[in-house]
């Protein structure tokens, strides 16, 4: 199981460049964490936070840190994902995986150099992207920065893999939920990709964001065909 991917392949979206000004809902200094439960037991927590990154190809970037803590008996999970974002530009430039899930270990790193086109796996040749690239991290951060209407459907060809593309997300309804962190009124979104897995187009998984300025993510559902992963906010911190 890619615990932390299928936590954040939800994260859909991005205006392309040349339309209006994007309100960017989110800055350096927020951190939100989660109760993270499988079919309804605890295993462990997680966190989403954003830092000041450094100056890459010329551009400043932030940070985007996402981490799942926990497992099972037998079955332990550690997963990081970090993306170094441009928000001026609203694309990605470096993503990391750092995935420690039960026996398995998985470390990548990715480049996405500005106005290339291409990506770049670590010790593999370049290899085709898109214009404006995102990656599975990034986009979490993204859908927050749409307009979100209830009964639209939305629709990207953003992710820097080609093959994930479109990414799609329907904004189903809008709902009152509590939380460990309190009581909110939400926007309910239900994300799909090219791609197997919770957020497969034959897949069922439903993210609630705050249906408010902040746009922070609330709750996650995802149905698996051997249990349930549900994420619930329990703290939050605004950035500077």
């Amino acid at each position: 199981m890619r615990a932390l991917t299928l936590l954040l392949l939800v994260s859909i979206a991005s205006a392309r460049r040349g339309v209006a000004q994007v309100v960017v809902p989110f800055r350096p200094g927020e951190v939100a964490t989660y109760h993270v439960e499988f079919s309804g037991i605890g295993v462990g927590s997680g966190s989403i936070r954003v830092d000041s990154g450094p100056n890459i190809d010329g551009a400043a970037t932030w940070i985007l840190r996402f981490a799942v803590r926990g497992g099972i008996p037998f079955f332990r999970v550690n997963d990081v994902l970090e993306s170094w974002y441009d928000p001026a530009r609203q694309v990605s430039v470096r993503f990391a995986q750092e995935l420690h899930e039960g026996p398995k270990r998985y470390s990548r790193l990715f480049e996405m150099p500005l106005g290339t086109g291409q990506f770049i796996e670590r010790g593999k040749p370049p290899s085709p992207s898109v214009a404006d690239p995102l990656d599975d991290a990034a986009f979490l951060f993204f859908v927050r920065t749409q307009p979100l209407e209830v009964g639209r459907r939305y629709e990207w060809d953003r992710h820097f893999r080609p093959d994930a593309n479109p990414i799609r997300v329907t904004v189903e309804r809008r709902e009152r939920i509590r939380v460990p962190a309190g009581e909110f009124d939400a926007l309910v979104l239900r994300p799909s990709f090219r791609s197997r897995g919770v957020f497969g187009e034959g897949g069922r998984a439903e993210l609630w964001v705050a249906d408010d300025s902040t746009r922070r993510v609330l709750q996650m559902k995802s149905r698996l065909s051997f249990g349930s992963l549900n994420l619930f906010l329990t703290g939050y911190q605004p950035g500077r």
